[in-house]
C-alpha cells in the first residue's frame, strides 16, 4: 500500500478557505506525484536546480512581459514546490520558513522590476513591500509557537500567494486594452493579503497574551 504523505498544508486565516472538493483535489495530485517521484529515486539537489531554473526563466520571461509564460511556469513551480516540501524538507526545521521565502524571491522581485520599468512605480513598491510581508511572517514561524495562538494546522505563502499571482499574471496575457491592470492587482493583493496574515496573527497573540 501507498505511502500517504503529510497534507498539513492550510490557512493561517480562519476566514478563507480553499473549497473542500478543491483542497482534496490538490492534495491527491500532490500525494500522487510526491508518491512517484519518490519511487525514481529523484535527489532533493535535482529537484531544488529544477525549481531554481524554472524562477530563473520566470524572471527572464515577466521582465519582457511575457505574461502567459510567466503564469505558467509559476503554477508548475508551485505545484512541484508542494512535492518538495513533501518529500525533502524537515516539517521541524527552524530556518524553513525563511528558506522558502528566500526560493520565492525571483517571482516577487522581479515582477516588482517589470513594474519599476513599465513606469508603475508604486505597484512595484507595493510589491516589494508584500514580499517584506512575507518574510515578516517567516520570522513570526520561526520565532513564536503559533499553536498558542489555536491554529491547527499552519500554511501562509504558497498557494494562496503565488496561486493567486499566477492567475493575475495570466490574465495580463489576455488580448484586451486593460488586460495589464491584471497583474497590477496581483502587486497590490500580494501586499495587502500578505500583511492582513501578519497583523491578523499578532492580533491573535495580543489577545491570548491577554487571557
Amino acid at each position: 500500500m501507498t505511502e500517504k504523505h503529510d497534507t498539513s498544508f492550510q490557512y493561517a486565516r480562519d476566514d478563507f478557505r480553499y473549497p473542500n472538493w478543491l483542497t482534496k483535489i490538490l492534495d491527491l495530485i500532490v500525494n500522487k506525484t510526491a508518491t512517484y517521484m519518490e519511487s525514481t529515486g529523484i535527489k532533493r539537489k535535482q529537484l531544488e536546480s529544477f525549481l531554481w531554473g524554472a524562477a530563473g526563466l520566470y524572471a527572464i520571461l515577466i521582465l519582457f512581459g511575457n505574461y502567459f509564460l510567466s503564469g505558467i511556469l509559476i503554477m508548475l513551480w508551485v505545484y512541484l514546490d508542494q512535492v518538495h516540501l513533501q518529500l525533502f524538507i524537515e516539517k521541524k526545521s527552524p530556518n524553513r520558513h525563511l528558506q522558502h521565502v528566500l526560493m520565492e524571491a525571483p517571482f516577487i522581485l522581479a515582477l516588482a522590476v517589470h513594474f519599476f520599468m513599465s513606469g508603475y512605480f508604486f505597484t512595484g513598491l507595493a510589491t516589494i513591500l508584500g514580499f517584506f510581508g512575507m518574510y515578516l511572517l517567516s520570522a513570526v514561524q520561526m520565532k513564536y509557537d503559533l499553536a498558542t495562538i489555536q491554529i491547527p494546522k499552519l500554511y501562509f505563502l504558497r498557494w494562496d500567494r503565488l496561486g493567486m499571482l499566477a492567475i493575475m499574471v495570466i490574465l495580463g496575457a489576455i488580448d484586451r486594452p486593460r488586460s495589464y491592470l491584471w497583474p497590477v492587482l496581483g502587486g497590490w493583493f500580494l501586499f495587502a493579503l500578505t500583511f492582513y496574515d501578519y497583523f491578523w496573527v499578532m492580533i491573535q497573540f495580543m489577545k491570548n497574551g491577554k487571557k
